[in-house]
């Protein structure tokens, strides 16, 4: 899907020559040779992250006028209709008061929603064409994260239960440690990406977009409650 799509957009855009913008994914890497910047030679190990390779690919060749964005692990709240990430997963297990296993041993430079939204509108206003890798300031494993979350939001951290990632062996493969430089994000486009505890603090200090539906709900009952159109809970970490 993400070869086909891409092409049949790219032939749309032939008689309009409009900027076409493509979001990769930081996961083109194999994780062995930390931190990537945009000069790294990309080696996917997964389908997934081989389709977008292949896409960018055809993305270079077919348009003059592009912008092609890696983006690190996203988290931040989302819209009551998108899947759950890697923070708000969390929130909602936490809240059920369920103990909660994260792997250790996979590692990025997670990046805040907000500041990919002002990366890609930056490339955008001022044209910026070319490759950029999107992330934040600093390196975390999933599980350092979650224990963030945890405090950040009050919760009981001891619900969080470090493993290894062959624990989940029916998950694609994953690379280790996908951590990228930001300097390309912050020179050209002029974004300073905020640490995780900004961000995770600033996700506690406003009400996630479904807040609107629960007026009355404190923080934790807020992340235990089911939106009907939400995947809370449908994805493993």
């Amino acid at each position: 899907m993400n070869v086909t799509s891409t092409r049949w957009l790219l032939e749309a855009n032939q008689t309009a020559d409009a900027l076409f913008v493509f979001v990769s994914t930081i996961y083109v890497f194999d994780g062995q040779n930390p931190p990537y910047d945009e000069h790294a030679t990309p080696n996917p190990l997964s389908y997934y992250a081989y389709t977008k390779l292949q896409a960018e690919h055809l993305v270079r060749r077919s348009c003059s006028r592009t912008i092609i964005v890696r983006p690190m692990t996203l988290y931040g709240w989302h819209l009551p209709s998108q899947r759950t990430n890697c923070v708000t997963w969390l929130l909602r297990r936490l809240a059920q008061g369920e103990d909660v296993k994260i792997v250790n041993d996979i590692f990025n430079n997670h990046l805040w929603v907000g500041d990919a939204s002002r990366a890609l509108i930056a490339a955008i206003e001022k044209e910026c064409c070319g490759l950029f890798h999107l992330g934040g300031p600093t390196t975390l494993s999933r599980y350092e994260l979650s224990l963030k979350v945890a405090d950040i939001f009050g919760f009981d951290r001891g619900r969080i239960l470090p493993v290894p990632s062959d624990h989940f062996p029916s998950l694609a493969p994953r690379p280790r440690d996908t951590s990228c430089t930001t300097r390309k994000m912050v020179d050209m486009l002029g974004i300073i990406p905020v640490d995780p505890d900004q961000g995770i603090e600033g996700m506690r200090s406003t009400r996630p977009p479904w807040a609107e539906e629960h007026p009355r709900a404190n923080g934790q009952e807020l992340f235990a409650t089911e939106h009907p159109k939400t995947a809370f809970g449908s994805k493993g970490r």
